[in-house]
């Protein structure tokens, strides 16, 4: 799975990298320690005017067809059974998003307790991340809420001893036809980026503090050394 991300550079940097506009009153912070319930910069193409863009969903996708905001407010959807899930087939065919992130993290179930490592490309660059978004309207305020989730897979073997998923990621070849609102991802496609083997991927452990959201700062993805055995 993926429950908590990084997003460090100043907004106008990922629209620049990523060729979208930004809409007005981003949340420009940076984010050591982005955890679900919060709002995440995201790269979307708007069906009405074909234009990348760079908004701020909630992070825990609601089905727009929800009674209520409770009981969903789903982190991620896994790819094998995304075009079959109540909650995700109207976002998988045509409401598509990217994360950009500077990193991500995943815990190691051990003996002594869930050890945290934070994940990231050896070249420094920011990873795209699959996400799926939606919109829910409360029906009592009217108020409209936008909302996503980070599309998951099995993790690749080096991966495994941590964690047995790992996010989706996005070359720059294939972003475009992801966030495409026109065109449905085929299942050949899905199950190519289920099973690719990404480069440049990095690892090392960090400290607990970050189990805690209320923890945001540089000094949580700083290598932390082993334990001795």
């Amino acid at each position: 799975m993926c429950g908590r991300l990084t997003q460090t550079r100043p907004a106008r940097e990922y629209a620049d990298l990523f060729r979208a506009r930004l809409v007005p009153a981003l949340d420009l912070r940076p984010r050591y320690n982005l955890a679900p319930s919060q709002k995440a910069l995201a790269v979307r193409i708007p069906l009405e005017d074909r234009e990348r863009e760079i908004w701020t969903p909630v992070w825990g996708l609601i089905p727009h067809w929800a009674r209520e905001k409770g009981g969903y407010a789903t982190i991620n959807a896994r790819i094998e059974t995304v075009l079959t899930r109540p909650a995700f087939r109207d976002s998988i065919n045509k409401r598509r998003c990217l994360l950009p992130a500077d990193g991500y993290y995943e815990w190691q179930a051990t003996p002594r307790g869930k050890i945290p490592f934070y994940f990231r490309q050896k070249s420094g660059d920011p990873l795209a991340l699959a996400g799926l978004w939606d919109f829910w309207r409360d029906p009592a305020t009217g108020d409209l809420l936008e909302t996503f989730t980070i599309l998951v897979r099995p993790a690749v073997m080096a991966v495994r001893p941590i964690h047995d998923r790992m996010p989706v990621f996005l070359v720059p070849e294939e972003q475009e036809a992801w966030l495409d609102p026109s065109v449905c991802p085929a299942p050949s496609w899905l199950e190519y980026l289920a099973g690719q083997e990404p480069s440049g991927l990095i690892w090392h452990r960090v400290s607990r503090a970050v189990n805690s959201p209320k923890n945001d700062g540089p000094e949580l993805i700083r290598p932390l050394e082993p334990e001795p055995a």
